[in-house]
């Protein structure tokens, strides 16, 4: 592997696992944590030709095996070529992926449609569709760039997507919540193919979008504005894009709570901010070159862990980074030299959590394609954490969902959890708590509570399991009810903090002329009803549980609470005779499984018991209590490893009798269960017994042998 660039731009190119070699084509992909382990992976759909190509097929999950040196691939489907987007489609908490394809090969509803989404499982091997309508209005060449955006506000991701050439135009769909999508607006017989992206540019709480190669609703615009009631106008005065077949992409550059458009058109590279007063395209793109550069993309993402979007470009056998200084100026600052001439999607992202963005393209090279991943050099230096959106002055509307973003800096590549906090009293609090212990995948997708507030703060706070580090947004951002009347008074009461398997009931107040109430459950969660009370029965993980009421005129906001559920890690690791509970409880209490004492003094998260024995812990975090398994001890007249081989238990499992044999003689034998209680003593002076254990429930039972005045433990399974 090389590295190129200049002292904090250096990069390696990564190819462990990113050696296949694909169809050369138009291949796009999109990165995000799919199987939410806080690693950033790659996914994307294969093929260019051919059904099933043994390397790419289907839905491509690049998975990042840890911190971003190494990658492994899994695919699924017979179908591909085109767009992906990555998104929660049904609130469920997990990462769930639309496409659009030109190969809509399948015989199956798993990739028989130009477009479709399918849910996750977690896993990012299963996908179930749920595509209902989506891509079935007559499109026939195919479907490709596509995003996630809540058009209506209404709580669920909506999706917008761009022909993948001559002629199905550009389509917006409604997410109806049950698996079926209507159309809100779109256009066929057009030639619009490539890219397409939400974002709020008039910051006003809407999803607008942008589309390249766009004849939208018969006019050739690029850039349109949501009016609200599924109703789009164009806004683009003060911006052209010249080339229709401009890429681009969408980041907040001057920090003032809207996406800017980078796009490069006649090779010409362009950062263009939107201003509300004038409503209209204003240049930022001062330091830039402004002659012809041959550029095949464009892409921006923080280079240097400074808080500011930089932008790179690619053009044949180059790659070169411009940072933003935050008064309006570009200045190149580094390039880095690559073999291939062609670039078909390029992308920024932080793979390695050491706060710099690395950089992910899609290559063609002599009509062959391959996926290129360079890592940033620089060391991860402090723990840190700086938000990325909301920055400030953004405004969100009551009941949609919104994305909550951020960057962090980890030294060593530790594992850290990410807490986040909303304030909507001022920078002072009080914060409440949003989600905690999330993968730090940079990226959170949120239901905006039912607040009205215009001085509103986020909290980041990112813990490495010894130490952590908060920050809080530098200016207030708006929840505003944008036109929403329909507000249920009042909030959700109910405990705030339970134990996996605690029963709660939640309730909201009563709203006349309602039609039903929807509840929705953190993961893992059980639970249903259609009035304001619920009564649920909680897993081991916290989650926000939300309700919106029903009226014949349309949904309430919904009101939400976050509810942090206490799980207990009950794992006890051995080293030597010294029994070590996991860190992280209130308290602890080390327990004798042979009679279910409690051990007078022994308090400690370690304990080395005094003579050999079973035991357990017992611990306490907040008001839940769990005790973990009970673990033997020998202290004292163990056996070495040579006689302890010469104890012999057979059959195990078993489900009647076993027996138990000694290389010499054994002078007892006694059988306990899983809390100490002894169910069977035998006094015996033989090398061999049989006992009938029939009589014992179905489990795990601890077998204690005497021999020459040593004690072994073995154990043994009851299978019925």
């Amino acid at each position: 592997m090389s590295a190129y660039g200049y002292a904090q731009f250096t990069y390696t190119q990564i190819t462990n696992g990113l050696t296949d070699v694909y169809e050369g084509g138009s291949m796009n992909f999109a990165i995000g944590d799919i199987d939410n382990d806080g690693d950033l992976d790659i996914i994307s759909v294969g093929d260019h030709s051919s059904p099933l190509i043994p390397q790419e097929h289907g839905i491509m999950v690049i998975r990042n095996n840890g911190n971003g040196t190494s990658w492994s691939k899994t695919m699924n489907g017979d179908f591909g070529y085109g767009g992906v987007a990555l998104g929660d489609v049904n609130n469920d908490g997990i990462m769930d992926v639309a496409y659009g394809i030109h190969h809509n090969y399948s015989p199956t509803d798993f990739g028989n449609q130009v477009l479709e989404v399918v849910l996750g499982d977690g896993t990012a091997n299963v996908w179930t569709p749920y595509d209902d309508s989506l891509g079935m209005q007559g499109q026939s060449w195919g479907m490709a760039g596509c995003d996630f955006g809540d058009v209506n506000n209404d709580g669920l991701l909506d999706l917008g997507a761009n022909s993948f050439g001559c002629c199905d135009g550009v389509w917006i769909y409604k997410n109806n919540g049950d698996g079926s999508w209507s159309t809100y607006a779109g256009a066929l017989n057009l030639n619009s193919s490539g890219i397409f992206r939400f974002a709020d540019f008039n910051k006003d709480g809407k999803a607008d979008f942008v589309a390249n190669n766009t004849q939208f609703e018969n006019q050739n615009h690029q850039v349109w504005m949501n009016l609200g009631n599924a109703q789009f106008a164009p806004m683009q005065d003060g911006i052209s894009f010249l080339d229709d077949y401009f890429m681009f992409d969408l980041a907040d550059v001057n920090l003032d709570g809207a996406p800017d458009i980078a796009f490069c058109s006649y090779g010409i590279p362009y950062v263009y901010t939107y201003d509300v007063v004038s409503n209209t395209w204003i240049s930022i793109s001062s330091g830039l070159p402004t002659t012809n550069q041959n550029l095949w993309h464009i892409a921006m993402g923080d280079m240097d862990a400074d808080g500011d979007q930089d932008l790179v470009t690619i053009k044949n056998n180059l790659i070169t980074i411009y940072t933003w200084d935050g008064n309006g100026n570009w200045t190149q600052a580094a390039t880095l030299n690559i073999p291939e001439t062609i670039c078909r999607d390029i992308k920024l992202a932080d793979l390695d959590h050491n706060g710099r963005c690395d950089i992910v393209y899609w290559a063609e090279y002599n009509n062959t394609s391959m996926l290129r991943v360079y890592l940033n050099n620089t060391p991860a230096s402090e723990l840190s954490i700086w938000p990325i959106s909301p920055i400030g002055s953004e405004k969100y509307c009551q009941g949609s969902v919104n994305f909550i973003r951020w960057n962090s800096s980890v030294p060593g590549g530790d594992v850290c959890t990410v807490s986040l906090e909303l304030s909507t009293t001022g920078v002072s609090g009080p914060f409440v708590t949003i989600e905690a212990n999330l993968p730090n995948s940079g990226n959170y997708q949120w239901l905006v509570p039912g607040l009205l507030s215009g001085d509103c703060y986020i909290r980041y706070t990112i813990d490495n399991g010894s130490s952590s580090v908060s920050e809080i947004s530098a200016i207030p951002f708006t929840i505003d009810s944008c036109g929403n009347s329909i507000i249920i008074p009042g909030s959700v009461t109910g405990n705030d903090t339970l134990c996996p398997g605690d029963i709660q009931t939640y309730t909201v107040p009563f709203v006349p002329d309602n039609t039903g109430y929807t509840w929705t459950l953190p993961p893992g969660w059980t639970g249903s009803s259609t009035s304001e009370s619920i009564q649920v029965v909680a897993s081991n993980q916290g989650g926000v549980i939300s309700v919106t009421a029903s009226f014949l005129n349309g949904n309430s906001i919904p009101l939400s609470m976050y509810v942090t559920v206490n799980q207990i890690d009950t794992a006890v690791t051995q080293n030597g005779i010294t029994l070590n509970a996991v860190p992280g409880a209130n308290s602890y209490q080390w327990i004798d499984c042979s009679n279910s004492s409690m051990i007078s003094g022994a308090n400690a998260i370690s304990y080395t018991p005094a003579q050999d024995g079973i035991y357990a812990v017992m611990i306490t975090k907040g008001n839940c209590v769990d005790t973990s398994a009970c673990h033997t001890v020998f202290v004292t007249g163990v056996l070495d490893n040579e006689q302890m081989d010469q104890v012999r238990i057979s059959p195990n499992p078993t489900d009647s009798k076993v027996k138990i044999s000694c290389s010499t003689r054994m002078d007892k034998i006694e059988i306990y269960d899983v809390i100490g209680a002894r169910h069977i003593l035998l006094e015996c002076k033989s090398y061999s017994e049989v006992l009938d254990v029939i009589s014992l429930p179905a489990g795990l039972y601890f077998v204690k042998v005497f021999t020459n005045n040593k004690q072994v433990f073995r154990q043994i399974v009851k299978t019925k």
